[in-house]
């Protein structure tokens, strides 16, 4: 009983965070947003970063 309650308490501060393809991600631009939150980023040129990103590291950027 104690853990559910716990978990309530939790859950109503987390907010889900999603991302879409064209969302500004600090300098770089998400080219594509997968399923499980993984990201995969280009620069503002066109060049794609190497590895795919955890969007946990990564700050949506608000012009």
């Amino acid at each position: 009983m104690y853990q559910k309650r716990m978990m309530r308490a939790y859950d109503k501060n987390v907010r889900p965070r999603e991302f879409h393809e064209g969302d500004l991600e600090g300098p770089y631009v998400a080219k594509n947003a997968f399923f499980g939150g993984v990201l995969i980023l280009t620069e503002m040129d066109g060049k794609n970063l190497s590895n795919p990103i955890n969007p946990d590291f990564v700050k949506k950027y608000i012009t």
